[in-house]
């Protein structure tokens, strides 16, 4: 079911992008992704929200990152969206879990109304209540969003939060020598978490990891490299999953691509 109209509540929805300059981001991911894009004003004195479309069908955001968010030296960043019934009950669940509201709960108008958060190891992420913008309306298509990991430091107290607050089920699976915690929205599979592999785990921070749909991973990758991008994780295969990887633009903001198994 690419095409979505509404999202479940506890399922991730929407990817935004902050980053120092959009017009060089824009080239990059319509480069690697074919994605269109439609700028939408924001009101005088501040920089559109961009919204990137497959088939038309509206599937992430790019934004100028905040001049605070600069000052406290902030790379530029993914930011994963999680549905919600009620923003304003979940986000003092946020709170009595150990996390943290950074900032709202706020009304983004007729879009829905939303609250970034952190949770206890500073993970950040956001709530959202949608109003006549439900998130991704095309989710497991060719440059769409199809999968979201948490990058974790702490993997019990993060189960615990996560489960808390959206009501997620786990699942465990053995991927080598890593334990891969499933999340699962009732009985579907909406989410990932293990720990993360990159340099030093106290220097690291906790973050979720957005995945796009791709047709082919290796090409993909070598297309983001010529483009000035990083690459974290080269292409490796999962049995029963895909081929994926994870990569960086040029401006520094990390994603996951993942080219899936084809459907028997």
């Amino acid at each position: 079911m690419p095409h979505v109209d509404a999202h479940q509540p506890g399922t991730p929805c929407w990817f935004e992008l902050s980053t120092l300059d959009p017009a060089a981001a824009k080239t990059f991911y319509a480069n690697l992704f074919g994605w269109s894009y439609f700028d939408s004003p924001m009101g005088p004195d501040m920089p559109p929200y961009t919204l990137t479309r497959i088939q038309d069908q509206e599937t992430a955001a790019i934004t100028t990152m905040m001049k605070e968010q600069r000052e406290q030296g902030m790379p530029p960043n993914w930011l994963t969206y999680f549905t919600v019934a009620n923003v304003d009950q979940a986000a003092p669940k946020v709170t009595s879990l150990g996390g943290q509201v950074v900032s709202g709960p706020f009304d983004v108008p007729e879009a829905g109304r939303m609250a970034v958060c952190l949770d206890p190891a500073g993970g950040a992420f956001a709530l959202w209540q949608a109003g006549k913008h439900p998130g991704a309306r095309l989710v497991n298509e060719t440059g769409a969003m199809c999968w979201v990991e948490l990058l974790a430091k702490e993997i019990p107290n993060s189960e615990k939060f996560y489960t808390g607050l959206f009501g997620w089920k786990i699942e465990r699976m053995s991927m080598g020598p890593i334990e891969y915690t499933v999340f699962k929205n009732g009985e579907i599979p909406i989410a990932g978490m293990y720990p993360n592999p990159a340099g030093n785990q106290d220097e690291v921070p906790q973050n979720w990891l957005g995945y796009f749909q791709v047709t082919n991973c290796d090409d993909t990758t070598d297309k983001a490299k010529a483009s000035g991008g990083n690459v974290w994780v080269s292409p490796q295969s999962v049995p029963g999953v895909g081929r994926f990887a994870v990569l960086a633009d040029p401006q520094g903001a990390t994603f996951g691509i993942l080219q899936p198994e084809p459907r028997q």
